[in-house]
């Protein structure tokens, strides 16, 4: 190991070939406003781009934002580059690993292209190589950075630029990853083999970059042009040099040639152009100039990961990394010494030693208390069911779903052996923590074991929701939360009485795995069967863990009337224990169903008052604290208050992104409410980037045909309706009709989707078409008992607006005076009007039957609502009100009221033009204008 770098440490990347360098354009002022980022100072530059430490105004953070550099006049090169970026965001994006960078954001600023990630206090392993450092200290480092590469390949995705400048030491000693600008999946990297050597002009090392996607499209797609070439030289694999095809093995290359550098300070294969590096691969690795006390162990690791064929490299990182772990020598000297002990000190001190290693070992064991729950033996009984399902998705499913499962049984493996640790060997916490951690682990366990156990018998109705679910388990990091735990009622000390406990719990997690499959009915009926086994258990605890889930099942199914007096006993129950997480979360639930569901605002609110009450005793836990949240801001929403649950929803996204990852369903589904508290603003704009950052995680973590996937396109298509694109939200909306339809028998969301898709048909001019599509969604929503939520108004007002437009204007006046005392039921107040407005519906059905007079009043409280959603709404009600006025034959102030109207149609006009696609309503307008005379 060597004090200094040489000259070599300054390695030309390889991009397109003949691009000219990018411009560096001024860097940003202090105190520019990136989106919502502040920039604060530049803290890296590269070929691609300028890094900036920012700060995040809204979630009060710093962090790091990365531009791109434009190109001089060369489009191509900034496409190029773009697309680089693209690349690493998508890249990063997949993955939450401690050992990676994490992304945070993505977004445009004037022409460039910006991504925020985690900021790193730290430096390049490049610059940590500059002092002096021992062999064992570079193993340390490369150990980690290894742990974050092969999550990489465990993810799908080759970093193709592994090196020392694209690992980051912080100065808390954390290893991690960064700059997947090159970045290509597994499923996509065949290259043409170059038929000569080029001679390539170098260009500059790339600083680390980054930036979030919509969909995984440009991962799969290649950016090498004919006769390019991506990587560094001195680093890169000879299969990359040569552009053939590359896999995990090549990283593994990288990562050697890295290790080289590390232990010997500098680089196995030189080369300051493609050709002479092409040349100097051809040979085996150059012996190192100054070997220092490297040993040979270690050396020979390096060597096996930098021979010229792949398939003579390690099998895997991992393989390479368990390698790289052990120290033969230090096992043998730890043998010796054990052996000199036993002779010199007497068995005493030995049994000391032994007894401390037991306990090593001991805590070493985690992985095989899933025996049963997730090893070999079951993962290949889930296969073999969902192969049997014949499903031509299945072994894509059970491909995700493993990789799911391993990992999440690997993080509770860790925790197994933190919680052991932390008491048996550095003694840093007592007993009982101890005890209530390993019970809370064990619980996950079954909850394991449970959904396995249905995954091996999967059926057509499983395999859709199979991914869901193991993204539904509880994650073990929550099993760290002491003051979670204490919350909590653990097992009881007589055996026998936890034993019946224990065989509750099991048949509440074998319910729960049903829930989260799509049985429902299964689930209900299991549950039910729990709580009745619950009671005649003296033990409160598992009552109300299984009222809690009847109330669940009853939810999931929709009958949310059901629902609530099962969580209110919950809570009650809870509350009486003392259980203040089970109190917290049953609370927050009520509060979501009588707020949004039920119309019953005040209610409501006192039961969000006691979930916030009990996590004020309850102390600081994030996963509960993210529940009230959500209920509040659907609370906010319902109370016409859309604009104060936009922070919660920042907040709950920034729990979630920190507990669970980003590239995870219940992060997306965060995202998008907070997309919809956007939409129900009118902001759509804003909206449709938070609905498209959703679809993208979605799509990544539960694929194209998940059915939770439906809320998502729904969502979209009424987001690009609100903004006028008819056209993307028909393909939106046609495309979550048929995907719910495809998931068997129609809930609420195929019927949201049908009332959406008619809306668009009518607004485009076929109002038969949307008649169809409308009276399938309201249809749906009766027979699903939907008629008494918060929503149902809308779907009466969107087939009145159909049989409106065919001229039914009876059939839509019975249909509008159904809605409007839905609508001021309470949870839409009277004062404000959203998407569905039944007062104009009355009004223009009214003028339709020739009783213009009656039209006036519901038009005249109309027209003063401001809060609209749909551009355009406010200008038809006046240009509403203005027929009815001129065609009302009371005793008025008939030369008042021809003024008035004139002046709200020329409003209405005005306001009219400047939308896309109310051409038709504004050749309207000007027709019924011309036809006036006072």
């Amino acid at each position: 190991m060597t004090d200094a770098a040489d000259p070599s440490t300054e390695v030309p990347t390889v991009g397109t070939a003949g691009s000219a360098e990018p411009a560096q354009a001024p860097p940003l002022a202090r105190g520019t406003l990136v989106d919502r980022y502040v920039v604060l100072d530049v803290i890296g530059r590269g070929g691609m781009g300028v890094v900036y430490a920012a700060y995040d105004s809204q979630l009060d953070r710093k962090l790091a934002i990365k531009f791109l550099h434009t190109g001089q006049g060369d489009d191509d090169t900034f496409s190029e580059g773009k697309a680089r970026l693209v690349r690493e965001a998508q890249a990063m994006a997949r993955l939450s690993h401690p050992n990676v960078v994490a992304i945070h954001d993505v977004g445009t600023h004037g022409d460039s292209v910006f991504i925020a990630m985690e900021l790193i206090d730290g430096v390049t392993m490049s610059t940590w190589l500059s002092t002096k450092r021992t062999w064992k200290q570079c193993v340390r480092v490369l150990l980690e950075a290894g742990r974050g590469l092969a999550a990489a390949h465990a993810a799908g995705l080759i970093h193709r630029d592994f090196k020392p400048e694209n690992i980051l030491i912080g100065k808390d000693g954390r290893v991690t990853v960064t700059d997947f600008g090159v970045a290509r999946d597994k499923s996509d990297v065949a290259h043409v083999r170059r038929k000569s050597k080029p001679s390539l002009p170098p260009s500059s090392d790339g600083a680390p970059s980054l930036v979030v996607p919509p969909t995984d499209a440009s991962l799969a797609r290649s950016i090498t042009l004919t006769g390019s070439l991506l990587g560094t030289i001195g680093y890169m694999a000879p299969e990359q040099a040569w552009e053939e095809a590359v896999d995990a093995r090549s990283d593994q290359f990288s990562f050697c040639a890295t290790a080289y550098f590390a232990l010997y300070g500098e680089r196995p294969y030189l080369g300051n152009d493609i050709a002479s590096y092409l040349d100097a691969l051809a040979d085996a690795p150059r012996e190192p100039q100054n070997p220092g006390d490297v040993p040979r162990w270690l050396h020979q690791i390096v060597l096996k990961g930098l021979r010229q064929k792949a398939e003579d490299r390690y099998a895997s990182m991992e393989q390479l990394l368990l390698a790289l772990g052990k120290n033969p020598k230090a096992s043998r000297l730890r043998a010796m010494v054990a052996v000199a002990l036993a002779v010199l000190l007497g068995v005493g001190i030995v049994a000391v030693r032994a007894q401390r290693q037991r306990l090593y070992e001991v805590c070493d064991g985690g992985r095989s208390e899933l025996f049963g729950a997730w090893d070999d033996t079951v993962k290949q009984r889930v296969h073999t069911a969902f192969l049997a399902t014949r499903r031509p998705d299945a072994e894509e499913t059970f491909r995700r779903v493993s990789d799911r499962l391993e990992e999440h049984a690997q993080s509770w493996a860790r925790m197994h052996a933190e919680a052991c640790v932390a008491t048996r060997i550095q003694h840093q916490q007592p007993e009982d923590v101890l005890a209530l951690r390993m019970g809370c682990l064990e619980r996950e366990r079954i909850e394991i074991k449970s959904l396995t156990a249905l995954l091996s018998h999967a059926d057509d109705a499983v395999l859709p929701r199979a991914l869901e679910a193991t993204y539904g388990l509880t994650s073990p990091r929550w099993c760290a939360d002491v003051n979670g735990l204490r919350s909590a009622i653990g097992l009881p000390d007589n055996a026998e009485l936890r034993a019946k406990v224990l065989a509750v719990r099991a048949q509440i997690a074998d319910a729960d795995s049903l829930r989260a499959a799509g049985k429902s009915r299964e689930a209900r009926a299991l549950a039910e069967r729990a709580l009745a086994d619950a009671r005649a258990t003296p033990f409160p605890a598992v009552t109300f863990e299984a009222l809690s889930l009847v109330a669940l099942t009853s939810e999931y199914s929709g009958d949310y009337a059901a629902a609530v007096p099962s969580y209110k006993e919950a809570a009650w129950s809870a509350l009486r224990a003392k259980s203040d997480a089970t109190v917290a979360r049953a609370a927050a639930r009520l509060a979501f169903i009588l707020g949004d569901k039920l119309f019953k605002l005040d209610e409501a609110e006192d039961w969000w008052e006691l979930a916030q009450g009990s996590l004020v005793r309850l102390g600081d836990n994030e996963a509960v604290e993210s529940d009230i949240l959500g209920a509040r801001a659907v609370l906010l929403v319902a109370e016409g208050r859309p604009d104060e649950s936009l922070p919660l929803h920042a907040r709950v996204i920034q729990i979630r992104t920190k507990s669970l990852g980003l590239e995870h369903p219940q992060t997306a589904t965060a995202i998008n409410n907070l997309g919809y508290g956007y939409q129900i603003l009118g902001r759509f704009d804003l909206a449709l980037n938070e609905h498209e950052r959703s679809y993208a995680i979605q799509l990544r973590t539960l694929g194209e045909g998940h059915p939770q996937i439906v809320i998502d396109l729904a969502n979209l298509g009424s987001t690009n309706l609100g903004l006028g694109n008819y056209d993307k939200a028909e393909t939106y909306l046609t495309k979550a009709v048929a995907l719910a339809e495809s998931h068997g028998p129609a809930n609420f969301w195929t019927a949201w989707a049908l009332q959406y898709l008619s809306l668009t048909e009518t607004l485009r001019g076929n109002p038969g078409k949307g008649l169809e599509l409308g009276t399938r969604g309201l249809a749906v929503l009766e027979r699903v008992g939907g008629m008494e939520l918060r929503t149902a108004p809308g779907f009466l007002v969107n087939v009145a607006r159909a049989h409106a437009a065919l001229g039914h204007a009876r059939e839509a006046l019975e249909l509008c005076e159904r809605a409007l005392p839905l609508q001021e039921r309470g949870a839409l107040l009277p004062e404000r009007v959203y998407e569905w407005d039944a007062l104009r519906c009355i009004g223009d059905a009214r003028i339709a039957l020739g009783r213009p007079s009656e039209a006036l009043p519901p038009l005249e409280r109309s027209v003063k609502f401001e809060r609209r959603v749909y551009a355009g709404d406010a200008a038809r009600v006046r240009f509403s009100l203005a027929r009815a006025l001129v065609d009302a034959k009371d005793a008025r102030d008939v030369k008042s009221d021809f003024k008035r109207a004139v002046t709200l149609a020329k409003q209405a006009r005005a306001e009219l033009a400047s939308i896309a696609g109310a051409s038709a309503e504004v050749v309207a307008i000007d027709r019924w204008l011309a036809t006036q005379r006072p």
